[in-house]
């Protein structure tokens, strides 16, 4: 009784500040005694200084609690902290009967876990020797879920997203809304009757400005190339808004969603994203989004090549720019090809670095190092298994 008001007290005392480790008791199974044949346990979970306790399941070596116990405190504190999970025996003054140990920093922030854990035999306080000549003492089935706040930076990326894209809903909606309105007085027969000598005419000079245009290259080039740039900011613009609409965010959610969660899954996601303390390292971060499927690989090893060739694209200036690229590139190749092909970050860097050299395919070279022998492999395996085929035939 004791335990469920510390419980409501606790609950009631959540503030926006504060973090959740919500924990459900669901069950142990398989409990042994020592000292009796009959078990009334319960399970007692330890975090930092809090300790807090489930009801005690009467003369059953399988108890089933389903009890929700409720920590908080500061997320940095929680999720670098280990939660201790003990089962006693109510009926032999608490003696202990298993205990687990769980690195809380293991879990997905803000994500249901449900799992069984194995008991360790319990140690003696005084000599610190396991009390059990067992190895396994029974089970116990824990459902966890860990509740943290965003970094703030990430909460303004979030409502500044939330704004722009509330901003181009409305928009859209008022632009179909005109359109449909006044689609009856713009398509109809009279006007597309006096668009009709207009296409016409322009047709019929199409070859004239075609030819003024090229005798007159030289001086129109400043026009053209404004032409050119004015065009591909209003499609860079259109297709940003576009995006941002709704069914551009269905569509970016379904390709970006599985990235995203496989980034929150590791431990350098949740830093950079939640209040767990200091934020990962610029190495750590590109090490948690480098990928490892191999056909992935080749994909991003390529575009790491052309973006450190893109710089013959502005001669001089682009050999600057090589300085910025050339330790992301290096720290790229880095968490790729450490394993298979340590030698790539090194290259990759100094090949950016010294001048005309970026024309070589440090990546894509790392990329075939690490899987053209079982590219082969494969190869010689399918070409037998056609000719068979063949020769059946």
């Amino acid at each position: 009784m004791e335990n469920h008001e510390q419980n409501s007290q606790t609950q009631s005392s959540t503030s926006g500040n504060l973090s959740t480790l919500i924990i459900t008791v669901n069950e142990a199974r398989g409990l042994v005694s020592k000292n009796s044949t009959r078990i009334d346990a319960y399970a007692a979970l330890t975090l930092g200084p809090q300790t807090l306790r489930s009801r005690v399941a009467m003369n059953t070596n399988d108890p089933a609690w389903m009890d929700t116990l409720i920590f908080q405190g500061r997320l940095s504190d929680i999720y670098h902290s280990v939660l201790s999970v003990a089962v006693y025996n109510k009926l032999q003054t608490d003696e202990p009967l298993g205990v687990v140990e769980i690195a809380l920093k293991k879990l997905s922030i803000g994500r249901e876990v449900d799992c069984w854990f194995d008991l360790s035999p319990p140690k003696n306080e005084v000599s610190g020797a396991v009390t059990s000549d067992t190895l396994q003492v029974g089970t116990v089935r824990l459902t966890m879920t860990l509740n943290g706040p965003l970094r703030k930076e990430v909460q303004t990326v979030c409502k500044a997203f939330n704004t722009v894209t509330t901003c181009v809903d409305k928009t859209l909606s008022v632009i179909f809304h005109m359109g449909g309105t006044s689609r009856p007085y713009v398509m109809n027969r009279y006007t597309l009757t006096a668009a009709l000598p207009f296409s016409l005419l322009a047709a019929t000079l199409f070859p004239a400005i075609l030819c003024v245009a090229t005798v007159g290259l030289p001086l129109l080039f400043p026009f053209l190339l404004l032409f050119v740039v004015g065009t591909l900011m209003i499609g860079a613009l259109l297709g940003t808004v576009g995006l941002l609409s709704l069914p551009g965010r269905t569509m970016c959610e379904a390709v970006l969603k599985p990235v995203a969660q496989n980034l929150t899954d590791t431990s350098v996601g949740q830093q950079l994203l939640f209040e767990t303390g200091p934020r990962p390292s610029p190495l750590a971060l590109i090490g948690a989004l480098a990928p490892t499927d191999p056909s992935v690989k080749l994909a991003v090893s390529v575009a790491i090549d052309i973006i450190g060739s893109s710089s013959y694209a502005i001669p001089f200036l682009g050999e600057s720019a090589d300085i910025v690229w050339a330790p992301i590139q290096a720290a790229l190749l880095y968490n790729m090809y450490r394993r298979s092909a340590p030698w790539a970050a090194y290259v990759g860097f100094a090949e950016e670095l010294l001048p005309f050299t970026d024309i070589l395919p440090t990546a894509t070279i790392a990329w075939l190092h690490e899987n053209a022998p079982g590219l082969y492999d494969e190869i010689k395996r399918r070409i037998p298994a056609r000719n068979n085929m063949q020769g059946t035939n």
